[in-house]
């Protein structure tokens, strides 16, 4: 590397102190989950799925499973304007009545049909968050409906894409069942995450319109709200435009959020004109006197001192249940495909040393064995630790290769920095050179060293394939990460290298700076959106900390680069040093 020129003209201590960074938008810490896939590939594993139900009609996870496919199926033909997606909604439908235990025979007589549907070659999906990450049920969306909603009224029942699919599919079931005539379509909102609109077609205009002379109840269902509800909203105000009342109009969700919290404009009184009903999740009567390790939680339970507590966002951690004996771990790892393979790769760890020995436990869940250890802290680290990370690197990179990265990661690190210095970067990250699904949490707690000495990895399957940046992309990225984690010397990181190196035939140093700024920049971004989240708990001083941590380690890893090397432009702003934007 050449000798390193002064990047910026302000000095180091150029003011990262918690709590006293200036307001900004968001940062942009979630991806994009969408992706290309061959639809008839995405046809033949619902048919492969569909025809292990035929020979297992009560294998509760076969029926989620084929649920789930099938709404991601319809969803995604409802997005290409596909015709074959009438069948499909005939097809979700009649798996949602399995579910609840009747008319077994229509999905038969609708599954004959598949072989002779004709589907687009390429489909754009996204993963259902709440089946993939939330441990939200379709069940949860059974038991909401007939608790809240009029038994017997017609009902007009519209579920949001993508997710929304399947949950409409649910409760249109369980109305029927209640004795109501039910109608169901899906509709997608588009724009900006936090000024959705709605604007419905003709096919759609009249569909509302016969079913408003029905005199039916308008359903929208959905997960959610999000952060700020305008999906929900900008559904139940084109229902409005179209002449229904909104006494008549009912949303479903997944959470039920504080309208002043929502950040959408108006959002308060918009919100307030509508009903709306969030679930209960049924996970905590079914570990019912288990220990509650989600929220983080488990940091009292496995980390000795608070003192030691890392940061956490407790809304955006998965459900975690602690056995009363303590020596297994329930935790949601996933329902559908994406569970599927994420317990795949769980099971494999597990084979080769590096995980615990897990369970499918149903539902979503994994069931872990607690190792007997202790976490990793900066005193645990040796030759022999990060030997142990090369190794797991090395198996990671070989092991579980993707064909599609998802992209964007360079476009996330541009708009960061950009965002909270001012800066604006030309270099890039290696997103789609060799591909794998990461470990994404490289934290030194996430290492457990077990009483014979050998270090074990946790939480192996989740975040290098959830909503969160980077997903799927180099393994530069998780060596990037144990860098800046474990705060390695350079002849630490050496010797990381080297032995990565040895256990693998790829060579990844050129990556390494531009990954390491990259992680830096990201947690850094994570932290402070989190920080919105948890104002006025003991949580928020963690976060401050963390993020003002990452912000240093940014701002470190940039004075190590050259203008050419890093593809800086000119700071913006002349000479005059770039302001920290607010941590929250």
């Amino acid at each position: 590397m050449p000798a390193t020129t002064q990047l910026f003209d302000f000095p180091m201590s150029s003011g990262i102190q918690p709590g006293k960074m200036e307001a900004s938008a968001d940062p942009w810490v979630f991806r994009d989950g969408r992706k290309e896939v061959y639809g008839a590939a995405m046809l033949a594993a619902l048919e492969s799925t569909l025809q292990k139900l035929f020979c297992d009609p009560s294998d509760r996870a076969l029926q989620l499973n084929a649920l789930i496919a099938a709404g991601e199926m319809e969803s995604a033909l409802s997005d290409a304007a596909f015709a074959a997606q009438t069948l499909f909604s005939e097809i979700t439908l009649a798996l949602a009545d399995v579910l609840l235990g009747r008319n077994f025979e229509s999905l038969q007589s609708l599954a004959k049909h598949l072989r002779q549907t004709e589907v687009p070659h390429k489909l754009t999906t996204s993963p259902p968050e709440g089946f993939s990450y939330y441990a939200l049920h379709p069940f949860d969306f059974v038991r909401l409906a007939s608790a809240v909603l009029v038994r017997g009224k017609p009902a007009a029942v519209i579920g949001i894409r993508s997710i929304g699919v399947t949950l409409s599919a649910v409760v249109a079931a369980q109305l029927r069942i209640q004795g109501a005539r039910v109608s169901r379509i899906n509709v997608r909102p588009v724009g900006h995450p936090y000024h959705r609109t709605m604007r419905f077609n003709q096919e759609e205009l009249d569909w509302i319109r016969r079913q408003r002379e029905n005199y039916a109840d308008f359903i929208v269902v959905d997960e959610g709200p999000g952060r700020s509800g305008s999906t929900f909203l900008s559904v139940a105000e084109a229902l409005v435009d179209s002449g229904v009342p909104p006494a008549r109009i009912t949303l479903l969700g997944s959470r039920d959020p504080s309208p002043e919290s929502l950040c959408t404009r108006n959002a308060k009184d918009r919100w307030g004109k509508f009903r709306f009903f969030a679930v209960s999740p049924d996970s905590t009567t079914r570990f019912q006197g288990h220990l509650i390790c989600g929220g983080g939680a488990w940091r009292s339970i496995f980390l000795q001192t608070e003192a030691a507590w890392p940061a956490t966002w407790p809304q955006m951690e998965r459900a975690k249940y602690l056995s009363p004996d303590k020596k297994l771990l329930f935790k949601f790892e996933g329902m559908g495909p994406q569970g599927e393979a994420a317990l795949e790769r769980a099971h494999y760890l597990a084979s080769v040393g590096f995980g615990a020995s897990v369970q499918d436990a149903g539902d979503g869940f994994a069931q872990y064995a607690v190792l007997n250890g202790h976490c990793l802290d900066h005193a645990d680290i040796s030759a022999g630790a990060l030997d142990r990370v090369a190794a797991y690197c090395a198996l990671r990179a070989a092991t579980f290769r993707v064909t599609q990265a998802p992209g964007h990661l360079t476009e996330m690190v541009r708009f960061n920095l950009w965002q909270n210095f001012g800066l604006e970067w030309n270099g890039s990250l290696p997103e789609e050179e060799r591909a794998v699904f990461i470990d994404g949490r490289m934290q030194l707690h996430e290492w457990i060293q077990t009483d014979d000495g050998l270090l074990h990895k946790t939480d192996t399957v989740s975040h290098g394939d959830d909503h969160f940046f980077p997903g799927p992309t180099s393994i530069a990225w998780d060596l990037a990460g144990t860098i800046v984690e474990w705060d390695l010397s350079r002849d630490a990181q050496e010797f990381l290298l080297s032995r990565f190196e040895h256990w693998s035939s790829e060579r990844l140093r050129a990556y390494i700076p531009s990954c390491v700024l990259g992680y830096a920049v990201f947690r850094a971004s994570w932290c402070r959106m989190a920080l919105s989240t948890v104002e006025g708990t003991g949580e928020e001083l963690r976060l401050r900390t963390a993020c003002a941590s990452y912000y240093s380690r940014t701002i470190r890893t940039l004075r190590q680069f050259s203008h050419t090397e890093a593809g800086w432009n000119k700071p913006v702003g002349g000479h005059n040093p770039p302001k920290l934007r607010n941590a929250g």
